[in-house]
Protein backbone atom coordinates (compact mmCIF):
# COMPACT_ATOMS: atom_id res chain seq x y z
CA UNK A 1 0.00 0.00 0.00
CA UNK A 2 1.32 3.53 -1.10
CA UNK A 3 -0.03 7.12 -0.73
CA UNK A 4 1.43 10.06 -2.64
CA UNK A 5 1.78 13.68 -2.05
CA UNK A 6 2.22 15.67 -4.71
CA UNK A 7 3.63 19.45 -4.59
CA UNK A 8 3.55 21.55 -7.66
CA UNK A 9 6.78 23.19 -6.49
CA UNK A 10 9.94 21.69 -4.25
CA UNK A 11 10.01 24.96 -2.31
CA UNK A 12 6.25 24.40 -0.98
CA UNK A 13 7.67 21.04 0.51
CA UNK A 14 8.45 21.88 4.40
CA UNK A 15 11.64 19.93 5.29
CA UNK A 16 10.92 16.18 5.61
CA UNK A 17 12.25 13.08 6.37
CA UNK A 18 9.80 11.49 3.43
CA UNK A 19 11.44 10.77 0.03
CA UNK A 20 10.48 13.81 -2.59
CA UNK A 21 10.47 12.62 -6.07
CA UNK A 22 10.67 15.36 -8.90
CA UNK A 23 8.56 13.46 -11.87
CA UNK A 24 10.18 15.82 -14.46
CA UNK A 25 13.89 13.97 -13.71
CA UNK A 26 14.37 11.14 -15.84
CA UNK A 27 16.64 9.91 -12.95
CA UNK A 28 13.99 10.63 -10.27
CA UNK A 29 11.03 8.56 -12.14
CA UNK A 30 13.66 5.44 -11.95
CA UNK A 31 14.17 6.23 -7.99
CA UNK A 32 10.41 6.39 -7.64
CA UNK A 33 9.49 3.18 -9.21
CA UNK A 34 12.47 1.37 -7.37
CA UNK A 35 11.23 2.50 -4.26
CA UNK A 36 9.78 0.19 -1.50
CA UNK A 37 8.69 3.62 1.03
CA UNK A 38 4.62 3.56 1.66
CA UNK A 39 4.50 7.44 1.69
CA UNK A 40 6.10 8.99 -1.32
CA UNK A 41 6.72 12.96 -2.15
CA UNK A 42 6.00 13.53 -6.07
CA UNK A 43 6.73 17.18 -7.66
CA UNK A 44 4.92 17.75 -10.37
CA UNK A 45 5.96 21.06 -11.54
CA UNK A 46 3.49 24.49 -12.33
CA UNK A 47 0.65 24.13 -15.24
CA UNK A 48 -1.46 21.82 -17.17
CA UNK A 49 0.87 20.03 -19.15
CA UNK A 50 3.43 19.13 -16.35
CA UNK A 51 0.43 18.29 -13.79
CA UNK A 52 -0.83 15.75 -16.35
CA UNK A 53 2.04 13.90 -17.32
CA UNK A 54 2.88 13.55 -13.43
CA UNK A 55 -0.58 12.09 -13.05
CA UNK A 56 -0.44 10.20 -16.36
CA UNK A 57 3.22 9.02 -15.09
CA UNK A 58 1.65 7.92 -11.54
CA UNK A 59 -1.39 6.31 -13.20
CA UNK A 60 0.35 3.88 -15.36
CA UNK A 61 2.84 2.57 -13.33
CA UNK A 62 1.92 2.13 -10.00
CA UNK A 63 -2.04 1.93 -7.99
CA UNK A 64 -1.49 3.77 -5.12
CA UNK A 65 -4.13 4.01 -2.25
CA UNK A 66 -4.67 7.59 -2.44
CA UNK A 67 -3.49 10.65 -3.52
CA UNK A 68 -3.25 14.62 -2.09
CA UNK A 69 -1.80 17.30 -3.35
CA UNK A 70 -0.55 19.71 -1.27
CA UNK A 71 0.53 22.99 -2.23
CA UNK A 72 -0.22 27.19 -1.96
CA UNK A 73 -3.73 28.70 -3.16
CA UNK A 74 -4.55 32.22 -3.62
CA UNK A 75 -8.12 33.20 -1.95
CA UNK A 76 -10.24 36.28 -3.66
CA UNK A 77 -12.65 36.60 -1.18
CA UNK A 78 -10.53 37.08 1.72
CA UNK A 79 -13.02 35.04 4.55
CA UNK A 80 -10.35 33.05 5.48
CA UNK A 81 -6.81 33.96 7.03
CA UNK A 82 -3.16 33.74 5.54
CA UNK A 83 -2.06 30.39 5.79
CA UNK A 84 -5.32 28.77 6.80
CA UNK A 85 -4.69 24.62 5.69
CA UNK A 86 -8.62 24.42 3.27
CA UNK A 87 -10.01 21.23 2.13
CA UNK A 88 -10.92 21.07 -1.29
CA UNK A 89 -14.26 19.43 -2.51
CA UNK A 90 -14.52 20.53 -5.87
CA UNK A 91 -12.55 21.67 -8.50
CA UNK A 92 -13.57 23.79 -11.36
CA UNK A 93 -11.70 24.46 -14.82
CA UNK A 94 -13.54 26.73 -17.34
CA UNK A 95 -16.95 24.92 -18.10
CA UNK A 96 -16.30 21.89 -15.96
CA UNK A 97 -16.29 20.37 -12.43
CA UNK A 98 -15.67 17.86 -10.58
CA UNK A 99 -16.34 16.82 -6.91
CA UNK A 100 -13.56 15.97 -4.54
CA UNK A 101 -14.96 13.30 -1.56
CA UNK A 102 -15.92 15.12 1.45
CA UNK A 103 -13.62 13.29 4.07
CA UNK A 104 -10.13 13.16 4.32
CA UNK A 105 -8.91 9.54 5.37
CA UNK A 106 -5.54 10.21 7.06
CA UNK A 107 -5.86 9.91 10.84
CA UNK A 108 -4.34 13.19 11.48
CA UNK A 109 -7.30 14.69 10.18
CA UNK A 110 -10.17 13.18 12.33
CA UNK A 111 -8.66 15.74 15.22
CA UNK A 112 -8.68 18.73 12.67
CA UNK A 113 -11.98 20.37 11.20
CA UNK A 114 -10.95 22.39 7.67
CA UNK A 115 -12.99 24.66 6.11
CA UNK A 116 -14.28 23.24 3.03
CA UNK A 117 -13.75 25.37 -0.17
CA UNK A 118 -14.17 25.59 -3.83
CA UNK A 119 -11.03 25.78 -5.70
CA UNK A 120 -10.71 26.93 -9.35
CA UNK A 121 -7.33 25.45 -11.84
CA UNK A 122 -6.44 28.57 -14.09
CA UNK A 123 -4.32 28.77 -16.50
CA UNK A 124 -2.40 32.01 -15.94
CA UNK A 125 -1.87 33.74 -12.24
CA UNK A 126 -4.34 36.33 -11.12
CA UNK A 127 -6.91 35.43 -13.37
CA UNK A 128 -10.07 37.20 -12.24
CA UNK A 129 -12.59 34.79 -10.84
CA UNK A 130 -15.76 34.50 -8.50
CA UNK A 131 -14.57 31.58 -6.70
CA UNK A 132 -13.00 30.94 -3.29
CA UNK A 133 -9.98 30.60 -4.37
CA UNK A 134 -7.49 29.79 -7.20
CA UNK A 135 -4.19 27.45 -8.78
CA UNK A 136 -2.67 26.37 -11.61
CA UNK A 137 -2.32 21.92 -11.11
CA UNK A 138 -5.32 20.35 -9.09
CA UNK A 139 -8.01 20.29 -11.72
CA UNK A 140 -5.74 18.60 -14.11
CA UNK A 141 -4.31 16.38 -10.90
CA UNK A 142 -7.99 15.36 -10.51
CA UNK A 143 -8.89 14.99 -13.49
CA UNK A 144 -6.56 11.95 -14.64
CA UNK A 145 -6.77 10.84 -11.47
CA UNK A 146 -10.72 10.22 -11.56
CA UNK A 147 -9.95 8.76 -15.16
CA UNK A 148 -8.27 5.84 -13.38
CA UNK A 149 -10.33 5.67 -10.66
CA UNK A 150 -7.40 6.92 -8.15
CA UNK A 151 -9.17 8.60 -5.18
CA UNK A 152 -7.96 12.24 -5.57
CA UNK A 153 -7.87 14.75 -2.11
CA UNK A 154 -6.44 18.11 -1.83
CA UNK A 155 -5.34 20.16 0.63
CA UNK A 156 -4.29 24.00 0.26
CA UNK A 157 -2.63 26.97 1.80
CA UNK A 158 -3.59 29.65 1.66
CA UNK A 159 -0.85 31.95 0.35
CA UNK A 160 -2.07 34.83 -0.71
CA UNK A 161 -5.32 36.93 -1.49
CA UNK A 162 -5.02 37.12 -5.94
CA UNK A 163 -4.17 40.40 -6.00
CA UNK A 164 -0.64 42.29 -6.75
CA UNK A 165 1.28 40.83 -4.02
CA UNK A 166 0.51 37.23 -4.67
CA UNK A 167 3.81 36.90 -6.54
CA UNK A 168 5.87 38.92 -4.58
CA UNK A 169 7.87 38.05 -2.23
CA UNK A 170 7.01 34.54 -2.69
CA UNK A 171 10.35 32.99 -0.67
CA UNK A 172 9.08 35.51 2.33
CA UNK A 173 5.78 33.45 2.50
CA UNK A 174 7.52 29.83 2.45
CA UNK A 175 8.18 29.40 6.09
CA UNK A 176 4.46 30.26 6.84
CA UNK A 177 3.29 27.42 4.13
CA UNK A 178 5.71 25.13 5.20
CA UNK A 179 4.33 25.39 9.24
CA UNK A 180 0.80 25.01 8.00
CA UNK A 181 1.68 21.45 6.47
CA UNK A 182 4.88 20.21 8.78
CA UNK A 183 2.31 19.03 11.73
CA UNK A 184 0.99 16.27 9.36
CA UNK A 185 4.08 14.99 7.91
CA UNK A 186 5.81 15.06 10.97
CA UNK A 187 2.10 12.64 12.18
CA UNK A 188 3.55 10.39 9.25
CA UNK A 189 7.44 11.02 9.81
CA UNK A 190 7.37 9.54 13.50
CA UNK A 191 3.89 8.01 14.66
CA UNK A 192 3.60 7.90 18.26
CA UNK A 193 3.59 4.79 20.46
CA UNK A 194 -0.56 4.01 19.92
CA UNK A 195 -2.17 3.83 23.57
CA UNK A 196 -5.01 0.94 22.73
CA UNK A 197 -7.88 0.03 24.78
CA UNK A 198 -9.80 -3.50 24.32
CA UNK A 199 -13.45 -3.47 25.08
CA UNK A 200 -15.34 -6.69 24.91
CA UNK A 201 -18.74 -6.57 25.18
CA UNK A 202 -20.88 -9.45 26.74
CA UNK A 203 -24.21 -11.08 27.77
CA UNK A 204 -24.45 -14.64 29.35
CA UNK A 205 -20.92 -16.28 28.09
CA UNK A 206 -19.17 -16.49 31.48
CA UNK A 207 -16.80 -19.48 30.30
CA UNK A 208 -16.43 -18.06 27.04
CA UNK A 209 -15.83 -14.34 28.33
CA UNK A 210 -12.64 -15.92 30.67
CA UNK A 211 -11.31 -17.17 26.80
CA UNK A 212 -11.52 -13.88 25.38
CA UNK A 213 -10.22 -12.03 28.34
CA UNK A 214 -7.26 -14.74 29.02
CA UNK A 215 -6.26 -13.97 25.28
CA UNK A 216 -6.05 -9.93 26.03
CA UNK A 217 -4.24 -10.82 29.34
CA UNK A 218 -1.25 -12.43 28.12
CA UNK A 219 -0.24 -10.05 24.91
CA UNK A 220 3.49 -9.83 24.32
CA UNK A 221 2.56 -5.79 23.85
CA UNK A 222 0.03 -4.92 26.98
CA UNK A 223 -2.56 -3.12 26.08
CA UNK A 224 -3.16 0.08 27.99
CA UNK A 225 -6.78 -1.24 29.67
CA UNK A 226 -9.75 -4.14 28.69
CA UNK A 227 -13.20 -3.20 29.33
CA UNK A 228 -15.71 -5.10 29.84
CA UNK A 229 -19.13 -4.34 29.05
CA UNK A 230 -21.83 -6.69 31.00
CA UNK A 231 -24.66 -6.31 29.10
CA UNK A 232 -27.34 -7.35 32.06
CA UNK A 233 -26.14 -10.66 32.64
CA UNK A 234 -28.09 -13.07 34.50
CA UNK A 235 -25.16 -15.72 34.77
CA UNK A 236 -21.94 -16.21 36.69
CA UNK A 237 -20.41 -13.59 34.47
CA UNK A 238 -20.28 -10.68 37.51
CA UNK A 239 -18.14 -12.99 39.74
CA UNK A 240 -15.98 -14.31 36.82
CA UNK A 241 -15.52 -10.63 36.14
CA UNK A 242 -14.47 -9.94 40.11
CA UNK A 243 -12.08 -12.35 40.06
CA UNK A 244 -9.84 -10.26 37.79
CA UNK A 245 -9.52 -7.46 39.83
CA UNK A 246 -7.81 -4.34 38.99
CA UNK A 247 -6.47 -6.65 35.48
CA UNK A 248 -10.26 -5.76 34.50
CA UNK A 249 -12.51 -2.32 34.38
CA UNK A 250 -16.01 -3.65 34.43
CA UNK A 251 -19.27 -1.57 33.36
CA UNK A 252 -22.08 -3.76 34.35
CA UNK A 253 -25.28 -2.57 32.88
CA UNK A 254 -28.98 -2.91 35.15
CA UNK A 255 -30.47 -4.80 31.79
CA UNK A 256 -29.61 -5.59 28.72
CA UNK A 257 -29.25 -2.73 26.09
CA UNK A 258 -27.42 -4.77 23.25
CA UNK A 259 -24.01 -5.04 22.03
CA UNK A 260 -24.33 -1.47 20.04
CA UNK A 261 -24.86 0.03 23.03
CA UNK A 262 -22.34 -1.65 24.80
CA UNK A 263 -19.60 -0.87 22.46
CA UNK A 264 -20.76 2.66 22.30
CA UNK A 265 -20.63 2.87 26.15
CA UNK A 266 -16.99 1.43 25.91
CA UNK A 267 -15.74 3.81 23.56
CA UNK A 268 -17.04 6.78 25.12
CA UNK A 269 -15.37 5.58 28.86
CA UNK A 270 -12.14 4.64 27.20
CA UNK A 271 -8.57 6.41 26.89
CA UNK A 272 -6.76 4.81 24.51
CA UNK A 273 -6.08 6.12 20.83
CA UNK A 274 -6.94 3.22 19.16
CA UNK A 275 -9.68 0.85 20.06
CA UNK A 276 -9.77 -3.06 19.38
CA UNK A 277 -12.76 -5.06 19.77
CA UNK A 278 -13.36 -8.02 21.01
CA UNK A 279 -16.55 -10.58 20.82
CA UNK A 280 -16.66 -12.69 23.92
CA UNK A 281 -17.06 -15.90 22.39
CA UNK A 282 -13.70 -15.61 20.44
CA UNK A 283 -10.18 -15.09 21.26
CA UNK A 284 -6.69 -13.58 20.33
CA UNK A 285 -3.51 -15.13 19.45
CA UNK A 286 -1.28 -13.86 22.32
CA UNK A 287 0.83 -11.63 19.19
CA UNK A 288 -1.81 -9.71 17.89
CA UNK A 289 -1.46 -6.57 19.53
CA UNK A 290 2.06 -7.07 18.21
CA UNK A 291 1.23 -7.62 14.84
CA UNK A 292 -1.39 -4.48 14.79
CA UNK A 293 0.76 -1.99 16.54
CA UNK A 294 3.70 -2.58 13.61
CA UNK A 295 1.23 -2.64 10.79
CA UNK A 296 0.26 0.96 12.49
CA UNK A 297 3.62 1.87 12.33
CA UNK A 298 4.31 0.64 8.80
CA UNK A 299 1.38 2.14 7.42
CA UNK A 300 0.72 5.34 9.63
CA UNK A 301 -2.21 6.68 6.96
CA UNK A 302 -4.41 3.99 8.13
CA UNK A 303 -7.28 4.57 10.24
CA UNK A 304 -8.88 0.66 9.90
CA UNK A 305 -6.41 -2.31 10.09
CA UNK A 306 -7.66 -5.85 10.64
CA UNK A 307 -5.98 -8.70 11.40
CA UNK A 308 -7.07 -12.12 9.68
CA UNK A 309 -8.60 -14.88 11.39
CA UNK A 310 -9.51 -18.84 11.51
CA UNK A 311 -13.37 -20.20 12.10
CA UNK A 312 -14.54 -22.80 14.20
CA UNK A 313 -17.95 -24.11 13.93
CA UNK A 314 -19.20 -26.29 16.60
CA UNK A 315 -15.69 -27.44 18.12
CA UNK A 316 -14.71 -28.13 14.21
CA UNK A 317 -12.35 -25.90 11.84
CA UNK A 318 -14.61 -24.38 9.40
CA UNK A 319 -13.12 -23.31 5.60
CA UNK A 320 -14.31 -20.04 4.85
CA UNK A 321 -15.65 -18.88 1.69
CA UNK A 322 -13.88 -17.49 -1.03
CA UNK A 323 -15.98 -14.23 -0.80
CA UNK A 324 -15.24 -14.23 2.95
CA UNK A 325 -11.14 -13.53 2.68
CA UNK A 326 -10.51 -10.15 3.46
CA UNK A 327 -9.18 -7.45 1.39
CA UNK A 328 -7.01 -4.40 1.86
CA UNK A 329 -7.80 -1.02 0.33
CA UNK A 330 -11.29 0.83 -0.76
CA UNK A 331 -13.77 -2.27 0.63
CA UNK A 332 -16.84 -0.26 0.35
CA UNK A 333 -18.09 -1.77 -2.90
CA UNK A 334 -17.47 -5.45 -1.32
CA UNK A 335 -19.21 -4.46 1.81
CA UNK A 336 -22.77 -3.46 0.46
CA UNK A 337 -23.41 -7.43 -0.25
CA UNK A 338 -22.25 -8.92 3.30
CA UNK A 339 -20.44 -8.05 6.28
CA UNK A 340 -16.47 -8.12 5.19
CA UNK A 341 -15.21 -6.83 8.78
CA UNK A 342 -14.89 -8.80 11.79
CA UNK A 343 -15.28 -6.58 15.14
CA UNK A 344 -12.89 -9.31 16.97
CA UNK A 345 -9.62 -8.29 14.26
CA UNK A 346 -10.57 -4.65 13.44
CA UNK A 347 -8.55 -1.51 15.15
CA UNK A 348 -8.67 1.93 14.66
CA UNK A 349 -9.02 5.19 16.26
CA UNK A 350 -11.08 6.25 18.60
CA UNK A 351 -11.79 9.39 17.54
CA UNK A 352 -13.35 8.02 14.38
CA UNK A 353 -15.68 6.04 16.48
CA UNK A 354 -16.87 9.15 17.97
CA UNK A 355 -17.58 9.91 14.35
CA UNK A 356 -19.54 6.73 13.20
CA UNK A 357 -21.00 4.93 16.61
CA UNK A 358 -22.64 1.89 16.26
CA UNK A 359 -26.48 2.10 15.97
CA UNK A 360 -28.26 0.56 18.66
CA UNK A 361 -31.41 0.21 17.16
CA UNK A 362 -30.24 -2.09 15.16
CA UNK A 363 -30.30 -5.48 16.97
CA UNK A 364 -28.47 -7.56 14.25
CA UNK A 365 -25.71 -6.43 11.07
CA UNK A 366 -24.99 -3.51 13.76
CA UNK A 367 -21.17 -4.12 12.61
CA UNK A 368 -22.04 -4.14 8.75
CA UNK A 369 -24.73 -0.79 8.93
CA UNK A 370 -21.08 0.65 10.78
CA UNK A 371 -18.16 -0.53 8.02
CA UNK A 372 -20.27 0.34 5.09
CA UNK A 373 -20.30 4.50 7.03
CA UNK A 374 -16.72 3.89 7.60
CA UNK A 375 -15.41 2.34 4.38
CA UNK A 376 -17.55 4.89 2.52
CA UNK A 377 -14.58 6.80 3.45
CA UNK A 378 -11.42 5.13 4.52
CA UNK A 379 -9.49 2.37 3.61
CA UNK A 380 -8.32 -0.40 5.41
CA UNK A 381 -5.43 -2.33 5.63
CA UNK A 382 -5.43 -5.77 6.59
CA UNK A 383 -2.80 -8.23 7.76
CA UNK A 384 -1.49 -11.63 6.44
CA UNK A 385 -1.21 -12.75 10.20
CA UNK A 386 -4.09 -15.13 11.65
CA UNK A 387 -4.30 -13.61 15.21
CA UNK A 388 -8.05 -13.92 15.71
CA UNK A 389 -10.23 -17.01 16.26
CA UNK A 390 -13.73 -17.01 15.60
CA UNK A 391 -15.97 -19.33 17.28
CA UNK A 392 -19.50 -20.14 15.48
CA UNK A 393 -22.36 -22.73 15.85
CA UNK A 394 -23.43 -22.68 19.98
CA UNK A 395 -26.51 -21.18 20.70
CA UNK A 396 -25.66 -18.01 22.16
CA UNK A 397 -24.40 -16.28 19.21
CA UNK A 398 -26.57 -14.04 17.69
CA UNK A 399 -27.33 -14.91 14.27
CA UNK A 400 -28.63 -17.77 16.05
CA UNK A 401 -31.49 -15.83 17.25
CA UNK A 402 -33.06 -14.37 13.47
CA UNK A 403 -33.60 -16.31 10.46
CA UNK A 404 -33.07 -13.44 7.96
CA UNK A 405 -30.13 -11.30 8.49
CA UNK A 406 -30.74 -9.59 5.32
CA UNK A 407 -33.41 -8.05 6.65
CA UNK A 408 -31.19 -5.90 8.94
CA UNK A 409 -29.30 -5.02 6.09
CA UNK A 410 -32.11 -3.97 3.87
CA UNK A 411 -32.80 -1.57 6.67
CA UNK A 412 -29.35 -0.79 6.81
CA UNK A 413 -28.63 0.43 3.33
CA UNK A 414 -32.33 2.12 3.22
CA UNK A 415 -30.76 4.43 5.73
CA UNK A 416 -27.69 4.94 4.19
CA UNK A 417 -29.22 5.51 0.34
CA UNK A 418 -31.21 8.32 1.78
CA UNK A 419 -27.82 9.74 3.21
CA UNK A 420 -25.88 9.66 0.74
CA UNK A 421 -24.72 12.36 -1.32
CA UNK A 422 -23.35 11.15 -4.59
CA UNK A 423 -25.61 9.77 -7.27
CA UNK A 424 -23.54 7.04 -8.95
CA UNK A 425 -23.00 6.02 -5.02
CA UNK A 426 -26.80 5.58 -4.94
CA UNK A 427 -27.15 3.72 -7.67
CA UNK A 428 -24.53 1.37 -6.66
CA UNK A 429 -25.88 0.77 -2.82
CA UNK A 430 -29.90 0.67 -4.36
CA UNK A 431 -28.34 -2.15 -7.19
CA UNK A 432 -27.68 -4.33 -4.05
CA UNK A 433 -30.52 -3.15 -1.68
CA UNK A 434 -33.56 -4.28 -4.35
CA UNK A 435 -31.27 -7.45 -4.73
CA UNK A 436 -31.68 -8.30 -1.34
CA UNK A 437 -35.28 -6.80 -0.98
CA UNK A 438 -36.34 -9.20 -4.02
CA UNK A 439 -35.26 -11.90 -1.97
CA UNK A 440 -36.78 -11.35 1.06
CA UNK A 441 -40.27 -10.82 -0.72
CA UNK A 442 -40.15 -14.14 -2.58
CA UNK A 443 -39.05 -15.60 0.75
CA UNK A 444 -42.36 -13.60 2.55
CA UNK A 445 -44.64 -14.94 -0.29
CA UNK A 446 -43.28 -18.78 -0.37
CA UNK A 447 -44.13 -18.53 3.55
CA UNK A 448 -47.85 -16.45 3.08
CA UNK A 449 -46.35 -13.13 5.54
CA UNK A 450 -48.02 -10.64 3.41
CA UNK A 451 -47.13 -7.83 5.44
CA UNK A 452 -43.75 -8.74 5.37
CA UNK A 453 -44.15 -8.90 1.70
CA UNK A 454 -45.64 -5.06 1.58
CA UNK A 455 -43.16 -3.47 4.35
CA UNK A 456 -40.37 -4.65 1.12
CA UNK A 457 -42.31 -3.57 -1.42
CA UNK A 458 -43.23 -0.09 0.03
CA UNK A 459 -39.00 0.38 0.86
CA UNK A 460 -38.36 -0.31 -2.87
CA UNK A 461 -40.85 2.26 -3.59
CA UNK A 462 -39.61 4.46 -1.63
CA UNK A 463 -35.84 4.17 -2.85
CA UNK A 464 -37.19 4.27 -6.42
CA UNK A 465 -38.61 7.38 -5.95
CA UNK A 466 -34.78 8.98 -5.47
CA UNK A 467 -34.04 8.43 -9.01
CA UNK A 468 -35.28 9.39 -12.59
CA UNK A 469 -37.63 7.11 -14.91
CA UNK A 470 -34.56 4.32 -15.88
CA UNK A 471 -32.18 5.59 -13.76
CA UNK A 472 -31.94 2.41 -11.91
CA UNK A 473 -33.71 -0.66 -12.42
CA UNK A 474 -35.85 -1.34 -9.48
CA UNK A 475 -38.68 -3.37 -10.87
CA UNK A 476 -40.70 -2.72 -8.09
Amino acid sequence: MVILFIFALKSECPPTNLPIFNLQSEHDRKAFLASNDSIRICISGVGERLAMQCASFIANTLSPLYVVNVGSCGHSPKTHALYEMIQVTSISHKMDTLSLPDRLPLPYFLSQSLPKLHLETVSQPLTPSGYDCQDMEAYFLAREFERCSIPFFSLKIISDFNDSLSTADFKRRLPAIHDAISPLFHSLEQPDPPTISVIIPTYNRSEMLKRAIDSVLRQTIPVNELIVIDDGSSDDTPEVLTSYGTAVQTIRLPERYGVSYARNLGVKRSVGQWIAFLDSDDEWTADKMEHQVAFITAYPFLCLIESDERWIRHNRPFNKKHYHHKKSGWIFNQSLDRCMISPSAIMMPRLLLQDFPFDPLLPACEDYDNWLAITRFFPIGVLETVNVVRYGGHSNQLSQHFSAMDHFRVISLFRHIQHEKKQHVRVLMSTVFFKKCKILIDGAVKRNHSLAAAFYSSLMQSISNLFEPNEIDADV
